[in-house]
């Protein structure tokens, strides 16, 4: 039990790891061995479930020197976050109890009576993660986003020591992303804001991370705005040439090579080669774009026949269900039934959380195994072979490419299905019907809105898309030239979208706003 150090809420606490010689100061021990937790939001009681490595050498020398400095804080937004306390242990002890929990109490002035931290250093911390995967895994088997699941992914990658830092980060924005905003507080943008407020108080929208180098996050509308706007052209027109690049992530996630064996890129299709694109792209937007495959009225057609004679629906289900049908048609023509959505939903669930995993996934049995990674990998064999079947009866172009070509539509046309319009429908269509029963809707909308009033509901879904949106963030690459190592640039989407010198002071409100603002700003 930490000490409350906010003055409305309890603390928000994390703790801050370091390393070196026994009787040394904070200052003193290195920062190259320091490891920062992800912040518990509004608790006196964190689960951390804090897990790292460190490459301090494994000598009797070093067993016996050094010590570990542990030190945990109350974050703050608009000042230095506040000491809740410290303790100190010797490698050997915890080398004495190795695979074994054991409480050690916090120190210091600022630190409550009876505050204790559990710490286990061992082969167990990799055993307790995956006994934490497995309870996440069977805990979200209904859940498709799986926030849960991922986290522990990040915290094995963590300990597995793939880039720390930014397996860490990752961790902490699960966290935020996860924890329920109330009418008078937003975590995530709290703690965005955070990362980007320099040391004078100003918010430069701006920091350097989430990796270790060579990375800059853009909170603000402005950067996000320009940067997506020039990258048509900056793109070049062939993967050598372009200023920049896509690299294979989705969201601020690093994607899992081995989910793509079918194409030479090995990752998703918004991270192929300029040269693909142009092909791919062009038969993607006939098909999904204006004048495609579809129409308002059809669509409306296509929702009456299948929620009729629903009594109840399970929005969580049923628009996903619905959604993977219409995209089934629209882009390749497929008419799958009920069951067939279902289990197509099963396998994009799976392939959603094997593709985020951290690449050590692939080598490690136990994970593998609980990931059920050959069996999902089996079953896309069989959905792009159906696809293989199908796209040459839906769009004739497909019997002029050649089979690499071919292969590489194919491909993409998973990855719409699976990650792009897959996850990006459902998920509006879900937060769209859901809000208005929630707390925080009852809260936030006007009193008189009603989901059947059709004059309001464009700019109640434009509304829905800005201060939730499906694309919470794109990754872009700059190509260095071989001067220096690239440089990744993160566009956080969601903070553009709340950025208060654009959309104005009420930009944390649930506010229906005119179309005409929603057009001109949206990014």
């Amino acid at each position: 039990g930490l000490r409350a150090a906010d003055t409305l809420t309890q603390s928000d606490p994390f703790c801050v790891v370091r390393f070196g010689l026994k009787g040394s100061s904070w200052d003193k021990k290195l920062s190259t061995f320091e490891r920062k937790s992800p912040t518990a939001w509004d608790t006196a009681n964190p689960t951390w479930q804090f897990a790292f490595s460190v490459d301090i050498p494994q000598t009797d020398e070093v067993q016996n020197t050094w010590e570990m400095h542990l030190r945990v804080y109350d974050k703050d937004l608009l000042s230095a976050s506040d000491p809740l306390g410290e303790l100190v242990v010797p490698l050997s002890d915890l080398k004495e109890h190795e695979n074994q929990f054991r409480d050690y109490p916090l120190t210091g002035g600022e630190a409550k009576a009876g505050s204790t931290v559990e710490l286990i250093a061992g082969k167990r911390v990799e055993e307790a993660l995956m006994q934490e995967l497995r309870q996440a895994l069977e805990s979200e088997k209904d859940n498709q986003e799986c926030p849960k699941t991922m986290m522990v992914l990040e915290q094995l990658g963590s300990l597995w020591n793939v880039s720390a830092t930014y397996s860490m980060n990752l961790v902490a924005m699960h966290m935020v992303w996860t924890t329920p905003i109330t009418k008078g507080r937003d975590p995530s943008g709290e703690w965005f804001n955070r990362k980007t407020t320099n040391s004078t108080g100003e918010n430069t929208y701006q920091w350097c991370g989430p990796e270790y180098d060579n990375s800059m996050m853009y909170t603000g509308h402005a950067d996000c705005a320009l940067k997506l706007g020039e990258l048509g052209t900056r793109l070049g027109t062939n993967n050598k040439d372009g200023k920049a690049y896509k690299p294979g992530w989705l969201g601020v996630n690093k994607l899992n090579p081995a989910a793509w064996p079918e194409v030479p890129w090995h990752t998703i299709g918004l991270g192929a080669p300029q040269e693909a694109h142009a092909k791919v792209r062009p038969l993607i937007t006939k098909l999904t774009g204006p004048g495609g495959r579809w129409s308002t009225e059809w669509l409306a057609d296509k929702a009456k026949a299948f929620f009729k004679g629903r009594v109840v629906i399970d929005v969580h289900q049923d628009t996903r269900v619905w959604s993977t049908q219409i995209l089934h048609e629209v882009i390749t023509g497929m008419k799958l039934t009920e069951s067939e959505g279902a289990k197509f939903m099963d396998y994009q669930r799976r392939m959603l959380i094997f593709a985020g995993a951290p690449e050590q996934v692939n080598g490690n049995a136990i994970a593998s195994s609980l990931l059920k990674v050959k069996e999902t990998m089996e079953e896309k064999k069989q959905w792009m072979k159906k696809y293989e079947e199908a796209l040459p009866k839906h769009l004739p172009e497909c019997k002029k490419m050649s089979g690499g070509d071919f292969t590489a539509f194919v491909s993409a046309v998973m990855d719409a299905l699976v990650f792009a319009g897959g996850q990006s429908i459902p998920t509006v269509l879900q937060l769209a019907l859901t809000i208005p029963y929630s707390k925080w809707g009852e809260e936030s909308l006007p009193k008189d809105f009603d989901l059947c009033d059709l004059s309001k509901l464009p700019s109640y879904v434009w509304e829905v898309i800005r201060r939730f949106p499906p694309v919470g963030a794109f990754v872009l690459a700059e190509r260095s030239f071989g001067n220096s190592p690239d440089q990744r640039a993160y566009l956080s989407l969601s903070m553009a979208q709340r950025d208060q010198r654009v959309w104005g002071g009420d930009v944390g409100e649930f506010k229906l706003r005119p179309i005409s603002e929603y057009h001109r700003l949206s990014v």
